[in-house]
């Protein structure tokens, strides 16, 4: 699966459910869907398994920032994923359109991300601040982020940590 594409629909999917709970937005697309804020749920989603399968299975790889975990290859293709970076939101229809004929695991994908909304169902409308603060508490990023020798953090210790999904 490529990492960008799936990105793209995960994108799709978190629109989808900041809809959901925002319905007021849905007519205009507003949403607050920044790059930071969509990094940061796309770490939440990483180790979240379905079918014995998760994003971290398909080269996803994240390393310790000041902001918290970042995926550096999905950050490096910020402009791809149809993200308005001066208004900080998701160019939903843009999206919708870059999508066509994409070949990604769609139903896994929707999956994962209900699992990550029965989580905690208002996850979505944490501001960017807030999920940075609650990605702050994950082991696997402290330990990276202290780490004189490398930033990276080591997928086996995203999967088998305590997971936060609440402040």
């Amino acid at each position: 699966m490529n990492k960008i594409e799936a990105s793209k629909y995960v994108l799709l999917k978190l629109c989808d459910w900041y809809f959901d709970l925002n319905p007021s937005k849905w007519d205009s697309r507003e949403n607050d869907l920044s790059i930071l804020k969509v990094l940061k749920l796309i770490f939440l989603l990483s180790p979240i398994q379905h079918n014995g399968r998760k994003l971290l299975d398909y080269g996803f790889e994240f390393e310790a920032w000041a902001l918290g975990p970042v995926e550096a290859e999905i950050y490096q293709s910020r402009d791809s994923l149809n993200i308005n970076l001066p208004e900080k939101k998701v160019n939903y229809d843009e999206l919708l359109i870059s999508l066509e004929g994409t070949t990604v695991d769609k139903m896994f994908l929707d999956n994962i991300v209900e699992l990550l909304k029965s989580k905690n169902k208002y996850l979505i409308n944490l501001s960017a601040t807030q999920l940075v603060n609650l990605t702050h508490r994950y082991s696997s990023w402290i330990t990276s982020y202290h780490c004189k020798e490398s930033n990276s953090m080591q997928n086996e210790v995203i999967i088998n940590e305590e997971k936060f999904y609440f402040l």
